[in-house]
């Protein structure tokens, strides 16, 4: 079973694009997209380590972002799947994952190469940064190392 939740509160540039996390049933966060609210649903056209995910657990799709610009929506995603990697989640992303020493740097200095806009982001959405880490704080709390 597959439930929608809402936590986007404001509007970016008006536009069609949303941004979404899926969520296991145990809270744990496995990927990150943008696209239509039809896509944010849509669970076909996915990679193997999506599917395996969502035929073995029940999930959430949480909607972190409403209605945003084509642009805004792909900044505000990149900046998810980055703070995903400094957190330690699996993503099951195909696309926009960093290299380790990426990851490392990102833990370290805050920013996962130079000439990135991680640290702009952070600032500006940092609504929907809130919203994206109690989510995964929540994930956090129940990891058993």
């Amino acid at each position: 079973t597959t439930f929608m939740v809402d936590y986007s509160n404001r509007i970016y540039e008006a536009g069609r694009q949303v941004v979404y996390v899926w969520v296991t049933e145990a809270g744990e966060i496995f990927y990150v997209g943008r696209g239509t609210q039809e896509r944010a649903l849509n669970i076909h056209s996915r990679g193997e380590g999506f599917k395996s995910k969502i035929d073995s657990t029940r999930c959430k799709v949480y909607i972190l972002c409403a209605w945003a610009k084509e642009s805004v929506a792909d900044d505000i995603e990149t900046m998810l799947i980055y703070r995903s990697l400094e957190k330690g989640c699996h993503l099951q992303n195909r696309s926009k994952l960093l290299q380790p020493a990426e990851v490392e740097c990102l833990k370290q200095t805050g920013e996962p190469f130079s000439n990135c806009r991680y640290l702009e982001w952070v600032e500006k959405y940092s609504d929907v940064l809130a919203a994206f880490d109690s989510l995964s704080d929540n994930w956090q709390k129940r990891m058993v190392c």
